[in-house]
């Protein structure tokens, strides 16, 4: 057999194993999310909610999980090591991309759920060869994550389901209060501040979140 024939060969299997590996943590990371959002939704049924909050949160997760994927297969995106690194940094670059939500509004919204489409297509590709059961474990493991995140997060009294109300009530810790009442303004006026002398600029790290609340509305 060719030795380069041989190589090449190796190659392709790293690439598929590279690929079916990072697909199952994509899957399990957005049907965790999903989960996540939709007992969201049903618990703020009937109060105040931003419309787009949760769907959006799902789509910029589902994006950089699955944009990776898209890479093509071609010059130094081929060698699995190059693929290896491009891969969370791709990643990183579509999380981090919210933060445009700040100059930009709602402009990029519609470019996440389209990226996160595409990946998933190529995802369930992947998925079929990995047989039956592997995904209906990680669904489990999916399931079971999502369950226990989502009731200690809630139970920490940091941000949670009913942060909104509980702030009202004055039922969080200051510094969980301090950062809703940044939300609020950031969701109403697109302005990072605490609203005390008009709508002077807060010098605070707040990182995707303000992306997310401002590209909600």
């Amino acid at each position: 057999m060719d030795p380069r024939s041989a190589q090449e060969d190796r190659d392709t299997v790293h690439l598929l194993r590279l690929d079916i590996c990072w697909a199952s943590v994509a899957l399990f990371g957005t049907l965790i999310s999903g989960l996540i959002a939709l007992a969201f939704t049903l618990l703020r049924l009937g109060l105040v909610t931003p419309a787009a909050l949760a769907p959006s949160g799902v789509a910029i997760l589902a994006a950089a999980a699955f944009t990776p994927l898209l890479l093509p297969r071609r010059g130094k995106l081929a060698d699995v090591h190059v693929r290896a690194v491009a891969y969370p940094l791709v990643s990183f670059v579509v999380f981090a991309s919210v933060l445009l939500a700040l100059p930009f509004g709602t402009a990029l919204r519609p470019l996440y759920p389209l990226l996160g489409l595409a990946g998933l297509a190529k995802a369930a590709l992947l998925a079929r060869k990995t047989g039956r059961r592997p995904l209906l474990a990680l669904a489990f493991a999916s399931v079971l994550t999502a369950v226990y995140l989502f009731v200690v997060v809630n139970n920490l009294g940091a941000a949670g389901v009913y942060t909104p109300e509980q702030s009202l009530l004055g039922m969080l810790p200051h510094d969980t209060r301090f950062h809703t009442a940044v939300a609020f303004l950031i969701q109403n006026f697109g302005v990072p501040s605490l609203g005390v002398d008009g709508m002077l600029p807060l010098n605070i790290t707040l990182g995707p979140t303000s992306g997310l609340r401002r590209s909600d509305g």
